[in-house]
This record gives structure tokens, C-alpha cells and sequence, in this order.
């Protein structure tokens, strides 16, 4: 990881910096490093949760939040089967996705749903 983008995300870490400015920041310095486009870059992870039929979670995080959080979990983080989860390649998958739809789960009976794109 280069020194600019260590700055900014100590930055945010520290709280001298919002999410959404380290989010400009990193997109901005990006964009001026001269690498090529590979179309658009979610700048967003959105996640919606509904419960009944009505909303209950909506919020939308700047991926490059995802670098700071991966320096704060383990290892070794695994899923529910015990399988282990390369949080490293989520976070690259995540910064080569374009836009969409990640993941949804729905249960009709309950009428509950889990919705995350990527913006």
C-alpha cells in the first residue's frame, strides 16, 4: 500500500477525516495515478435489511472503508459451515466489482430480506 493512501486511511482511523472524505480522497488520488479504468468503481456497499415487510437496516458505507476493517479482523475468520473466509480477496473482488447486486437472501414465510450492492 502506498504512503498517500496509509495517510488518509490513518486519517480516518484517528477521526481527523470522515468516511466519506477518505472515501473522495482515495477515489481522487486513484484517478490521478494514471492506472487504467476498468469501468465504473462502486464507491459505495449499500445494505438493507427488512423484517415483516417494512425496512429495518439501511445503510451505505464507502468500500474504501473495507481496507481499514480488514486490518482490524483476524486472521483467520471463518463462516458458519468453518470454512475459512480470504477476506484479502473480498476486499480486491469488492474493488474490481462495478456496480450491483452482491447478495440477497430472502424468506418469503417471514417475509425478511438482506440485500447488499454495490453503488
Amino acid at each position: 500500500m502506498n504512503e498517500e493512501r496509509m495517510q488518509i486511511l490513518k486519517m480516518l482511523e484517528s477521526g481527523k477525516i470522515k468516511a466519506d472524505e477518505a472515501a473522495r480522497l482515495l477515489e481522487t488520488m486513484e484517478a490521478s495515478s494514471g492506472a487504467p479504468e476498468l469501468g465504473p468503481k462502486p464507491r459505495w456497499i449499500r445494505i438493507k435489511v427488512s423484517e415483516g415487510g417494512r425496512s429495518t437496516v439501511n445503510v451505505r458505507v464507502p468500500t474504501a472503508l473495507l481496507a481499514v476493517v480488514n486490518r482490524f479482523l483476524p486472521d483467520d475468520v471463518r463462516d458458519a459451515q468453518g470454512n475459512r473466509i480470504d477476506l484479502q480477496a473480498m476486499v480486491q473482488a469488492a474493488r474490481e466489482a462495478g456496480e450491483g447486486r452482491l447478495v440477497e437472501v430472502v424468506d418469503e414465510g417471514k417475509r425478511e430480506r438482506v440485500e447488499i450492492t454495490l453503488e
